[in-house]
């Protein structure tokens, strides 16, 4: 719930650990033999899987079209399309100035290459990632991306080598890699 209340509404990470001692110490009251769960944001957000490297990303109300973050050198103040503001008023109600940019929609971002990495941490996905090696294949037919010309012999890596190299010698993958 405060991982939510973090991300969703941007709580500051002092008020969610407010919250999270407050909980510990109802949970000590009712059952003082519980062991005590997570009393920080960072160790709830760490328990969950919930990536610190997660951008909120604002998107357009009217157009749905998806822009820079606030803490981007390309952020926008408003749509170009729809001339519709981005973020919520810099102010609050009483007049106090918010400490960081609200998005009005919030479309929560994780890297490519941050989902790659807790993917590939996950026991047993490299052997199913590399069951394609072991693919029969058909001269002529189609049956998956792998078998297409991009992949068998455009695609290359950056020491220029076919990228998805399949040669009989390589059945453990290009010098033993995925």
């Amino acid at each position: 719930m405060v991982s939510w209340l973090h991300l969703q509404f941007s709580l500051s990470r002092i008020a969610c650990n407010a919250v999270l001692a407050i909980l510990v110490y109802l949970l000590a009251l009712l059952n003082p033999n519980i062991p005590h769960p997570f009393v920080t944001l960072q160790s709830a957000t760490h328990s969950l899987g919930v990536d610190a490297h997660i951008e909120l990303l604002p998107v357009c109300p009217t157009c749905q079209d998806v822009f820079p973050s606030a803490i981007s050198k390309h952020v926008q103040e408003a749509c170009p399309a729809c001339n519709v503001p981005l973020f919520l008023s810099d102010h609050t109600k009483r007049g106090n100035q918010h400490a960081k940019k609200v998005p009005v929609i919030k479309y929560p971002y994780l890297s490519l290459s941050d989902q790659i990495k807790s993917i590939l941490k996950v026991p047993g996905v490299e052997v199913l990632l590399d069951e394609w090696h072991i693919k029969p294949q058909r001269l002529g037919k189609y049956t998956n991306i792998s078998d297409g010309d991009m992949c068998c012999n455009i695609l290359k890596a950056p020491d220029g080598s076919l990228f998805f190299s399949n040669l009989p010698h390589e059945r453990a993958g290009p010098k033993g890699e995925l």
